[in-house]
């Protein structure tokens, strides 16, 4: 689950919403609830007595048709020094969805990614995000604006549990016995280990080319697992369910057909 902090910047002309995004276990921890005193005078609280929950004030939210209003429990003081000050308006809890991303073509790298739903009742104003994994902080960001029931995307940077690699594994350049037509094949092996203590959703995204010119012709070879999805500019998208210490891979192989006088430029293994 996230917990998001929306603040009120007390100098600025009209209030501005910036969030801090903390994902649970995604999120420094909360710092401890003052301990209560025992009953019937002062003292320490006696060891291994559970300390009394802090209840966080949520600001009560009117909807109209063109605005929001936001009403704090209770008034802040701020002093009129021209500092910027920042007053907590809410605290929520929103759940969350981890997986990875990778695209071995471009970098054998997996992404850790949330994608976090805003449950409340709170638009969340555009604004910058500082992101913590865990207690460790990972990067900052810049949330959009977003709405109630709408789902936004938090990198949280690279997973170096999840290993990738692409091979090339086959390759061969023929020509045709009759007539001048060349032939390029290759294939390619896309490995992915997981090697976190938990099971793991892991997006791969890779692309078949697409020619554009009749002297030019594309054929899909091999395929191995059918991808997930596929679009019209060839690209293509597996997700793997990997469990702890497991792995999966990948075969993606195609033939390219030249006519006569055509040369291939920009080609990258």
């Amino acid at each position: 689950r996230t917990r998001c902090h929306t603040c009120l910047d007390e100098r600025s002309a009209g209030p501005s919403l910036t969030a801090g995004a903390r994902l649970p276990g995604l999120g420094a921890p909360p710092p401890p609830a003052p301990a209560a005193a025992p009953a019937g005078g002062g003292g320490a609280a006696r060891a291994g007595e559970p300390h009394p929950l802090v209840r966080e004030s949520i600001a009560e939210v009117e909807q109209g048709v063109t605005a929001a209003t936001y009403r704090p429990a209770r008034p802040v003081a701020v002093p009129a020094d021209g500092s910027a000050y920042r007053a907590v308006i809410a605290v929520l809890d929103l759940p969350v969805r981890l997986d990875h991303v990778t695209v071995p073509l471009r970098a054998a790298e997996a992404h850790l990614r949330a994608t976090v739903r805003n449950t409340s009742t709170h638009t969340l104003l555009p604004g910058p995000a500082a992101v913590f994994h865990d207690a460790d902080f990972v990067a900052t960001t810049r949330l959009p604006t977003w709405a109630p029931g709408e789902e936004t995307e938090v990198a949280l940077g690279v997973d170096d549990r999840v290993r990738v690699e692409r091979e090339l594994t086959r390759r061969s350049d023929t020509r045709a016995a009759l007539g001048s037509t060349r032939r390029r094949d290759v294939e390619y092996r896309i490995s992915v280990a997981n090697h976190t203590p938990r099971p793991a959703t892991v997006e791969v995204r890779d692309q078949l080319p697409v020619s554009r010119d009749e002297a030019v012709t594309v054929r899909e070879a091999t395929v191995v697992p059918p991808p997930d999805e596929r679009t019209d500019l060839g690209e293509l998208t597996w997700r793997l369910r990997l469990g702890p210490g497991e792995g999966g891979d990948i075969t993606l192989g195609f033939r390219v057909e030249l006519g006569k006088g055509v040369e291939l430029a920009g080609w990258r293994e």
